[in-house]
């Protein structure tokens, strides 16, 4: 299967991933309910998602 996003799309997916992987790593001493809002938010942001997105989700 081939992915139909463009070039752009799939930077911003791997931008939010990347992010949410960063985020975990080098901030373990945060408590993940402290995290996980922003951290979603910040991902839903580089994929050009509304935070609101994030929420609908689970």
């Amino acid at each position: 299967m081939r992915c139909q996003a463009g070039p752009a799309d799939r930077i911003r997916a791997v931008v939010a991933l990347g992010g949410l992987q960063d985020t975990a790593a080098l901030l373990p001493e945060l408590p993940i309910d402290q995290v996980r809002p922003v951290a979603v938010a910040a991902a839903c942001a580089a994929r050009g998602l509304p935070a609101e997105a994030a929420s609908a989700t689970g």
